[in-house]
């Protein structure tokens, strides 16, 4: 059955036209067309009427004396009435038989006649209400062809919109299915999910038999979100919620950064709320990665300021000690004291063997992270056997001890650089063993959470916790009389950071030993060999 409908030209949307109200409007029009001839007609036979009496009312209101003057010159001695046979007869007829029927019939012949007066009236009062008639089945038959053409132009038109909306749906459902942002569809009375697309499934590692059905509290989702009644009532208020960074759990137990948007619109005369859910865990992942970066970059450019510093500071005291013995030597020399002229040239080349470490180990400081070798996996055990190795005789003059642990640890970096940070460690822990009686250093790792963490410990002089901030800078020596330029744990630091670890020390204080700890990325434990 084809729907009483007219679809409007200008936006498409559906009128509703039920029979009754066409039926209506026709009753409508009809009373008022018969109401208005009725009162036309009633109002038109009152004025005339009413002017009829008036005409009456003037001639009895006629004074006596005129009355008897218009007798007298109209009437005369009433021959007119005497001389007219048909008046004489009649009044003849009447005095010799008033009850007959001749007698009686002929005035009201007469009496007939003057009311005939009103016929005019009655004649333009039937006109009216024929022409009454005429308009009610005019504006019938309007109505029915009205009524008519919208059938005909609804049966031409539905299955025209019919298609039109068949074809929005699938257009609408193929971008619900295809979107690359997860979207649930919920009820916004109850909060219940009506639907879900693909993509959200895929994202959280369940089907779609899990969600349906369900309101997020009872899907664990969301939870201080939508599962928050509070939330939920500003949304069905606002109709509009967003949420960034916000945490949640996939199938697998993992936990996703994800941007939250819900919005509430009709559909159907029904509310429902669409939630579009973004993965943002790889955009977070790269902001925390360049905040990172912006971090290192300023520590670093910190860190060159200082370099600058450091380097012109501690380059200009060799090169005033060449200087100045430069000097004393033109004065030595004019005096011919060659003795004297032999100390100046050792302070001179002293100076110069100075500055040569000097730029020699800033050189190669520089060189960390610019000039790598391959990267390999090499385990702790031999790389600290490399390092003992060339470290052998200082650690057999002092007698230290040494031990390494055997648990397997395999590292991974540039080999030689490995190497570097383990011997810059020994040498720098039996450098400040102190007068201890039973010197001992040991390398080992401990296991923090996931991370590895490797760690070189000695028993000696330990570190005023006041100066530890200060041993991985350029050149600090917290014994300004002991060998080296200072740039030994420099160089730790800086070879760790390049593998992706970090370095700190810890010390009780002066005498209670020193640890140096560790980290470099990629540090594997491999899996313990069955017997």
């Amino acid at each position: 059955m084809v729907p009483r409908t007219l679809i409007s030209a200008r936006d498409g949307s559906t009128v509703r036209y039920p029979p009754y109200i066409l039926g209506a409007i026709f009753l409508v029009l009809a009373t008022g067309s018969v109401a208005a001839a009725y009162s036309y007609y009633g109002a038109h036979e009152q004025h005339y009427r009413v002017g009829v009496e008036r005409q009456l009312l003037a001639v009895v209101e006629l004074k006596a004396d005129e009355l008897a003057n218009w007798r007298a010159e109209r009437l005369g001695n009433a021959s007119a009435f005497f001389g007219n046979d048909l008046f004489s007869s009649l009044v003849r007829r009447g005095f010799e038989n008033p009850r007959g029927v001749e007698a009686q019939s002929q005035p009201r012949k007469s009496l007939s006649q003057v009311q005939g007066a009103y016929a005019p009236a009655r004649e333009r009062g039937g006109i009216m209400v024929a022409m009454a008639g005429l308009l009610v089945l005019a504006t019938g038959a309007c109505i029915a062809l009205i009524w008519w053409q919208q059938r005909l132009y609804v049966r031409r038109k539905t299955p025209e919109a019919a298609v039109a909306l068949r074809a929005s749906e699938s257009q609408y459902r193929r971008l619900f299915e295809t979107a690359q942002d997860g979207i649930l569809i919920l009820d916004a009375q109850t909060g219940k999910v009506m639907d879900v697309n693909p993509f959200l499934t895929k994202m959280l590692g369940f089907g779609r038999e899990h969600f349906i059905g369900k309101t997020t509290s009872e899907l664990g989702l969301l939870k201080d979100t939508l599962a928050n009644q509070a939330n939920f009532a500003e949304l069905q208020q606002k109709g509009y919620i967003r949420y960034e960074n916000l945490p949640l759990k996939t199938a697998d137990h993992r936990q996703i950064d994800v941007e939250f948007i819900s919005n509430v619109y009709r559909v159907d005369h029904h509310q429902v709320i669409q939630c579009n859910v973004r993965d943002i865990t790889e955009r977070k992942q790269a902001e925390k990665t360049l905040k990172g970066k912006t971090e290192e970059l300023a520590r670093k450019n910190e860190e060159l300021a200082r370099f600058i510093y450091t380097v012109s500071h501690d380059l200009k005291s060799p090169l005033v000690t060449i200087s100045t013995f430069l000097g004393y030597l033109e004065n030595d020399a004019a005096r011919q004291d060659a003795k004297r002229m032999g100390k100046d040239v050792g302070y001179i080349r002293n100076a110069a063997d100075k500055m040569s470490r000097l730029l020699d180990e800033l050189l190669e400081l520089s060189r960390v992270g610019l000039k790598m070798n391959p990267s390999v996996d090499v385990s702790l055990q031999t790389v600290a056997a490399e390092a003992l190795a060339l470290v052998a005789g200082r650690v057999a003059a002092r007698g230290v001890q040494v031990q390494v642990t055997q648990e397997p640890v395999l590292l991974h970096g540039d080999r030689q650089r490995l190497v570097e940070v383990f011997q810059n460690l020994l040498d720098n822990a039996v450098k400040f063993m102190g007068d201890q009686p039973a010197p001992r250093i040991e390398i080992g790792t401990e296991q923090v959470g996931e991370e590895t963490v490797l760690l070189v410990r000695d028993n000696g002089g330990g570190i005023d916790p006041r100066h530890q901030g200060r041993l991985f800078g350029l050149f600090e020596k917290l014994d300004p009389h002991s060998e080296g330029t200072g740039l030994g744990l420099s160089m730790v630091r800086r070879v760790v950071e390049v593998h992706g670890g970090r370095v700190w020390v810890e010390s009780a204080g002066a005498g209670m030993g020193t640890t140096f700890r560790f980290t470099l990325a990629h540090t594997k434990r491999p899996a313990a060999r069955s017997a």
